[in-house]
């Protein structure tokens, strides 16, 4: 008898964390005193990401499907990640339009339910927090 079964793999990914773990949270980031997203969010304890999901993107050519870099957006929206490295966190986001994370912060601390820049720095607070 074959002891690893389909369901006994779900169960164990399941009971040990290693799967999506996208919840709905509330955001809000400021960067440099500007906001870059409030309210509404997805976050992944897994991977650091997250996202408001606002950002809409079409091809240029007016096509149904195209490369990434034949992307333009459409509609603004924020996404980012936020990745533990040696010293700190490295926090990075797309600006708020861009298709890919185009700006990154290395040295960022966690306070809690917050990431945040040394004050002396380039001014970046993400805090994310249950509904």
């Amino acid at each position: 008898m074959n002891i690893t079964s389909p369901f006994l793999l779900i169960c164990l990914l399941f009971s040990t964390g290693v799967y999506a773990a996208e919840e709905k949270m509330n955001c809000k980031l400021t960067v440099n005193g500007g906001l870059g997203m409030s309210g509404e969010c997805y976050y992944d304890k897994v991977t650091g990401k997250f996202t408001d999901k606002k950002l809409q993107t079409s091809c240029r050519s007016g096509a149904e499907k195209c490369p990434s870099s034949e992307l333009e957006v459409v509609q603004g929206g924020t996404f980012g990640s936020i990745k533990q490295e040696m010293g700190g966190w490295m926090l990075c986001w797309n600006e708020g339009g861009f298709t890919r994370e185009s700006e990154c912060f290395e040295g960022v601390q966690q306070k809690k339910s917050c990431w945040l820049t040394n004050p002396e720095e380039k001014s970046v607070v993400l805090c994310i927090t249950k509904n």
